[in-house]
């Protein structure tokens, strides 16, 4: 109408649009109203409560303790802090405020920035939505770790600077070990101490494993401190996801769970990590330590970056299992009410029925 000038003014000019995200069509919830939903419902379940989104607390220690410097400090803080991914990495040195050191006051994060990958090189973008623009409040041991931190960060005075490094690592060569070379002895005819000298070969290359996992277990099997001589540190430039997930993230949940078991006192089950967990698990573990620390779903909303509670409330809802003692025990107080004295005094008559 408007193009063919049968209306002057457009009477949906001044109409909000509403956002991508808001109108996206989600193929699970379609599911529902057809033939299979339940069985949908109940993936979506099983995956809400996956153990492997969540971590308590002892599982973020042994897991930081297993990842080298300076990336357990990393881990610590998302964990802690419940930023997305990008957000950590998008952190500067003046992103961090900190009272002064044996002062008292509030720390926190200002979050206001993400960064993403885009033909090979780190860019800062706005973040994903406008609630994401925040400051997330810290712990007073977080607040202790990051005041070490800075301490020796090489660009502590320049306020842009990226608050955690990218690397270069030392390639990791797995041991060479041939099935079988010309003119050897067939495996029958092979002296059993040879036979084991290949089996513990095969067991360092990992051989039992896919390809893809041969090189996350191989660091896995060095020491935090080795790991971390692997590393050669860019300060200049933020820290890339992909680098820290392959070369830093896996091997640190495989070695967590391998100290972990080796040091476990006889009758103690050791803390241990679930083996698929992915660095986003971090932030899922805010939400849930921040719901069994009592913490309401508005502040929880508002420090994740949230656009809305009702958001925080549809992924986080089934954490806050709270006890319905307290009110019930209000509730409850409200069955006696003081009535008008028949004679004398006055009495309390509880109400039945």
């Amino acid at each position: 109408m408007i193009l063919a000038k049968k209306l002057t003014v457009n009477p949906a000019e001044h109409v909000q649009l509403p956002s991508a995200r808001a109108g996206a069509v989600r193929p699970e919830t379609d599911k529902l109203h057809t033939k299979g939903g339940n069985k949908t419902a109940a993936k979506r379940s099983r995956r809400r409560d996956d153990p492997a989104r969540f971590l308590s607390a002892a599982q973020v220690s042994v897991l930081a303790a297993a990842t080298p410097w300076p990336y357990s400090v990393f881990v610590h803080i998302d964990a802690w802090t419940g930023l997305r991914p990008g957000e950590m990495i998008a952190l500067r040195v003046g992103d961090v405020h900190l009272p002064p050191d044996g002062a008292e006051g509030e720390s926190w994060l200002s979050v206001a920035e993400s960064v993403a990958v885009l033909d090979g090189e780190s860019v800062y973008l706005d973040p994903k939505t406008e609630g994401s623009v925040r400051d997330v409040p810290l712990t007073a041991d977080t607040a202790d770790r990051l005041r070490a931190y800075l301490a020796v960060h090489p660009n502590l005075h320049d306020p842009d600077a990226p608050l955690f490094p990218a690397f270069s690592a030392v390639p990791l060569r797995l041991p060479y070990s041939p099935k079988r070379l010309p003119g050897t002895l067939p495996p029958s005819r092979v002296p059993a101490a040879v036979r084991d000298a290949r089996a513990a070969l095969r067991a360092a290359r990992h051989d039992d494993l896919p390809p893809a996992h041969r090189q996350a277990a191989a660091l896995a099997d060095l020491t935090v401190d080795e790991a971390a001589a692997r590393l050669t540190l860019d300060w200049d430039e933020p820290l890339r996801l992909d680098a820290f997930r392959k070369t830093i993230w896996s091997a640190a949940v495989l070695r967590a769970n391998r100290v972990a078991k080796a040091n476990a006192e006889p009758g103690v089950v050791p803390v241990t990590v679930p083996p698929g967990v992915a660095p986003y698990a971090l932030r899922h573990t805010y939400a849930s330590l921040c719901a069994a620390a009592g913490i309401k779903p508005l502040a929880l909303s508002r420090r994740m970056g949230h656009a809305a509670v009702t958001m925080t409330m549809n992924v986080y809802a089934h954490l806050y299992r709270e006890s319905a003692a307290d009110d019930m025990a209000a509730l409850g107080a409200m069955a006696v009410v003081a009535m008008p004295p028949a004679s004398g005094g006055a009495k309390v008559i509880p109400l039945h029925g």
